[in-house]
C-alpha cells in the first residue's frame, strides 16, 4: 500500500518540475516578441543552450558517428541524439528554470529534484516554439514504501489532472525501452500568456535500487503537422538504463 500523503507528495514535486521545465523551453524559441518582462528575460538568457563544442560543455557527449551520446555520470542512463539536435546539460540552464518556475509558478524547486539534461530540435531563439526533450530526476523518498513505475505514474497522472488542470489523453501504457519498463503518459495544457497549447509525452520509470524516478518528457505544441514529436521520441527510444 502507498502511503496516500507521502506518495502525492512526491510525486506532486516531479510533475511540477516537468511543467516548470515544459513552460521555461516553450519561451527559449521566442525570438520574435515577449509579452511580459519574465518572459523577455527567460528567452534572452536562454543563449546558453547554444549548441557548443563538446569541450565547452558541463558534461561532455561523446561523437559516435553522426550522433552524440550522452551518459549521465551521476545516474548511469545513456541517450543518444543527432548532430543537427541541440544538447545543453549546464548549470547555468537549470538555474534559469528554478527562476522561472518560481517567477511564473510560484514554485521552488526542491531539492530531490535534479533537472539533469535537454535536447532541443532546432537552435534556440531561431523559432517561436522549440520542440524539446529534457530529463528530471527525483530521489524518492522511503515513505512512499515499495513502488513500482506503474504504481509512480498513477499518482503522477491524478496530479496532472486534479492539481495541474491538463487534458490527459487515454490511459498510460507500458513500454519497453531497450529491456526496461517505462510507462508513457501523453497530456496537454494551455501556455499562460500564449495561444499555444503544450503537447507533451512524458515517459516515467522507476529504479528501486535506487529509489530514483526518472521522467522523460517531450513537448511541441498542439496543431504542429511536422514530424518534430516522432524526431523526438526516436531519440527517447536510444534511452539505455544501467
Amino acid at each position: 500500500m502507498i502511503p496516500l500523503c507521502g506518495g502525492e507528495a512526491a510525486a506532486m514535486k516531479i510533475l511540477k518540475a516537468f511543467v516548470g521545465v515544459a513552460l521555461f523551453l516553450s519561451f527559449c524559441g521566442c525570438a520574435k516578441e515577449a509579452v511580459t518582462a519574465q518572459e523577455t528575460t527567460a528567452a534572452d538568457a536562454a543563449v546558453v543552450a547554444e549548441n557548443r563544442p563538446a569541450k565547452a560543455m558541463s558534461v561532455d557527449p561523446v561523437k559516435e558517428g553522426d550522433h552524440y551520446v550522452f551518459t549521465d555520470p551521476e545516474y548511469g542512463y545513456s541517450i543518444s541524439y543527432p548532430e543537427d539536435f541541440f544538447f545543453d546539460a549546464s548549470p547555468e540552464l537549470e538555474k534559469l528554470v528554478q527562476q522561472f518556475s518560481k517567477e511564473n509558478m510560484d514554485m521552488d524547486m526542491p531539492k530531490s529534484v535534479g533537472i539533469r539534461c535537454f535536447i532541443f530540435r532546432y537552435k534556440p531563439q531561431s523559432v517561436e516554439f522549440n520542440p524539446n526533450l529534457n530529463c528530471v530526476v527525483e530521489k524518492v523518498s522511503p515513505a512512499m514504501g515499495n513502488i513500482d513505475t506503474k504504481q509512480y505514474t498513477t499518482l503522477a497522472r491524478g496530479i496532472l489532472q486534479k492539481q495541474l488542470k491538463a487534458t490527459v489523453k487515454g490511459e498510460s501504457t507500458s513500454e519497453m525501452i531497450n529491456g526496461k519498463e517505462f510507462y508513457r503518459t501523453d497530456y496537454s495544457f494551455p501556455l499562460p500568456g500564449t495561444e499555444l497549447v503544450l503537447k507533451s509525452r512524458a515517459y516515467t520509470y522507476y529504479d528501486p535500487s535506487q529509489r530514483v524516478a526518472f521522467g522523460f518528457t517531450l513537448g511541441t505544441f498542439e496543431g504542429d503537422e511536422s514530424d518534430d514529436m516522432e524526431e523526438l521520441d526516436r531519440v527517447l527510444h536510444t534511452v539505455k538504463m544501467p
